[in-house]
């Protein structure tokens, strides 16, 4: 009798979800200088990167500052987005001269993409070197992806700082 030879199964390849992206500093408008110029605090995060933190005002004609990040996406799918608040003691602020205990619970992020744009607020006040979830968006392989947060939010004005950090899509 001749015998039988059965085929060897072809593996099948473990699912892999894509590779995270993380932009770990930001473009700062104005760019970063001295804070009696710029209004930017900078101090080292856990990550190994700069964070910044700039004081909140309430009124569009004296919002200055934003950070921004940009990346460019490599697979389609819907990407959850997170803002790393990174810790910080409370700060002696100066220009003007106070003390600032805690980071806002009103920071102001859009983010923006190919379908459009998102804006959604955060409470950084809790965090403590823990990502924020900002939402979730449709992106397509190729697109730009952009987050952006401003110094504008609905609190009382110079009250609290907004702390800035890395960006992740995920």
């Amino acid at each position: 009798p001749t015998p039988t030879i059965t085929p060897t199964p072809t593996p099948t390849p473990p699912f892999t979800s894509p590779p995270e992206i993380i932009v770990e500093e930001p473009v700062l408008a104005p760019a970063y200088g001295p804070i009696c110029d710029t209004a930017w605090y900078r101090f080292s995060n856990n990550r190994g990167y700069y964070a910044y933190l700039t004081l909140n005002t309430n009124d569009p004609d004296q919002s200055t500052n934003s950070a921004t990040w940009r990346t460019i996406i490599k697979y389609t799918g819907y990407y959850k987005i997170y803002a790393y608040i990174a810790y910080h003691p409370s700060i002696d602020w100066t220009c003007p001269s106070k003390h600032i205990s805690y980071d806002t619970s009103d920071a102001h992020y859009t983010i923006y993409y190919s379908g459009g744009s998102l804006t959604v607020s955060g409470n950084q006040r809790p965090l403590n070197d823990e990502w924020l979830y900002l939402g979730e968006v449709y992106l397509e392989a190729g697109d730009s992806a952009s987050v952006v947060v401003v110094d504008l939010n609905h609190e009382p004005n110079l009250s609290y700082t907004i702390n800035i950090s890395a960006m992740r899509f995920t």
